[in-house]
C-alpha cells in the first residue's frame, strides 16, 4: 500500500490549487512605521534601564574589598552552584578552598579591581567615548601597578617560607604556603577573566549587554596599539595598547614616553640575582632594545624627529645583531633619505613622456578644441 501513497502525494503537489497563492491585503505602511518606533524607543529604555540598575550595583560593590568580596561571593554562589543546596558539602568545601582566598586582601582587591573595570567597559559599551574615560582608565592602570606589588610579596612570602621549611612547626608552614597559593590562584583567575566571562556578568544578565567590549577588542590583534577596547582587567598591556596608547597618539600627549619609560623600568625590575643565562640575555639584549626602539617611533609621533633619529641610530649602533635590525635599519634609511617622488618634466634615458594637450587655441577651425598627443617611444640605445 505505501508505493500508492506517493504518487498520489505527488499529484496533490502538482494540483493547480496549490499554484495559486493569495497575498494577504494591504499593509499599513505608516503604521507598521510607527510601530517600529515605539518598539525601538522600548528596547532602547529597557537596555538602558538594565545597565544603570547594573552599572550601580557593581559601583557600590567596587567601594570596598570587603563590599568586593561578598559580591564575587554571591555572584559564584548564584551561577556556579544554581540550584545546589548553599548548606551542601559542594558549597562548604569551595568556601574553604577557592573561596577562602576572597579573605585575603589581595583576593578581595581582585575582585574590587575586576568590578572597577566591569564598570568602565559598561560605560564604554553603552557609548561614552574612551576621551571621557580616560583618566578613570589612567587610574585603574595606576590600582594594578600597586596590585602588582602586592601579589608580588605574596609570591616572596611563599619562596621565604619554602627556602626555611619551618622545622619546628611543619604544619603550620605548609598551611601558610597553601594559603598564600590559594590567594594568588583566585587573584590571577578574577583579574585574567574577561569581564562578560565573569560569575558577576552572568549573575547580572549583563553579558550581551557588554558585546564586544566585554569579550575582546573591538580592533586590531594582541597589543598592536590599533585601539578598541581590553576584556581583560588585569592585562595592563593590553589597556595601554588598546586604549590609551592610540589615545595619546591622536593628541600627541607627552605622556607617551612616559608608558615607555614604565616599560623600560620594568624590564629592569624583572632581572634577578641567579636568573638563568638565556632568560637574562632575552631580556637585556632582546626585549629592552626592542622598546627602545618602539619608544623612538612614539618620538617621531610627538614631532621629536632629531632626537628619535640619533636614539634610532644608536641603538642600531649597538645592537647590529639584534633579530628586527634590519627592519630597523630601513626604517632610519627611509626617514633620512625619503625616497625622492618622480618628477614628471625630468627624463631619463628611455623614458616615456606624459601626454600632453595642444592648447585649444592652436585648434583649427571645426574640429575639437584639444586633442592629445601621445610621444612615441625612444629607440633603446644601441
Amino acid at each position: 500500500m505505501k508505493p500508492i501513497l506517493i504518487p498520489l502525494i505527488l499529484a496533490a503537489f502538482s494540483s493547480p490549487a496549490f499554484a495559486q497563492i493569495n497575498d494577504s491585503p494591504a499593509v499599513d505602511m505608516k503604521a507598521v512605521l510607527s510601530g517600529l518606533k515605539q518598539f525601538k524607543e522600548q528596547n532602547e529604555t529597557g537596555l538602558r534601564t538594565r545597565r544603570n540598575t547594573a552599572y550601580k550595583q557593581i559601583a557600590a560593590a567596587a567601594a570596598s574589598n570587603e563590599a568586593a568580596a561578598a559580591f564575587w561571593t554571591q555572584a559564584v554562589l548564584a551561577v556556579q552552584f544554581a540550584g545546589v543546596d548553599h548548606e551542601g558539602t559542594a558549597v562548604k568545601d569551595w568556601k574553604k578552598g577557592e573561596g577562602e582566598g576572597l579573605k585575603a586582601k589581595e583576593g578581595a582587591n581582585a575582585a574590587r579591581l575586576h568590578l572597577v573595570w566591569l564598570g568602565l567597559t559598561l560605560q564604554h559599551a553603552a557609548g561614552a567615548e574612551t576621551k571621557q574615560l580616560l583618566p578613570a582608565i589612567i587610574d585603574f592602570t595606576r590600582q594594578l601597578e600597586a596590585d602588582d606589588l602586592a601579589i608580588g610579596r605574596v609570591n616572596e612570602h611563599m619562596d621565604k617560607l619554602k627556602a626555611t621549611g619551618g622545622p619546628k612547626k611543619p604544619v603550620l608552614t605548609g598551611k601558610a604556603i597553601a594559603d598564600d597559593a590559594q590567594t594568588k590562584k583566585l587573584h590571577d583567575s578574577i583579574l585574567k577573566t574577561a569581564v562578560a566571562s565573569s560569575p558577576v556578568a552572568q549573575w547580572l544578565q549583563i553579558a550581551e549587554i557588554l558585546g564586544d567590549s566585554g569579550r575582546k577588542r573591538k580592533r586590531g590583534g594582541d597589543d598592536d596599539g590599533s585601539g578598541g577596547w581590553e576584556a581583560v582587567p588585569g592585562n595592563v598591556s593590553g589597556i595601554y595598547n588598546a586604549i590609551i596608547l592610540p589615545e595619546f597618539r591622536d593628541s600627541r600627549d607627552p605622556r607617551l614616553l612616559e608608558y615607555w619609560d614604565m616599560m623600560l623600568r620594568k624590564n629592569q625590575e624583572s632581572l634577578y640575582a641567579g636568573m638563568p643565562a638565556f632568560d637574562e640575555k632575552q631580556k637585556t639584549q632582546i626585549e629592552r632594545p626592542k622598546i627602545m626602539w618602539d619608544r623612538t617611533q612614539d618620538m617621531l609621533v610627538l614631532g621629536l624627529k632629531n632626537r628619535a633619529v640619533t636614539e634610532m641610530f644608536n641603538l642600531i649602533k649597538a645592537n647590529p645583531q639584534h633579530p628586527d635590525a634590519a627592519g630597523w635599519i630601513t626604517k632610519l634609511e627611509q626617514i633620512v633619505a625619503p625616497t625622492p617622488s618622480l618628477d614628471p618634466n625630468a627624463l631619463g634615458t628611455g623614458s616615456v613622456a606624459p601626454p600632453r594637450t595642444i592648447p585649444p587655441a592652436t585648434a583649427a577651425p571645426g574640429n575639437p578644441p584639444t586633442a592629445i598627443i601621445v610621444p612615441a617611444t625612444p629607440a633603446a640605445p644601441r
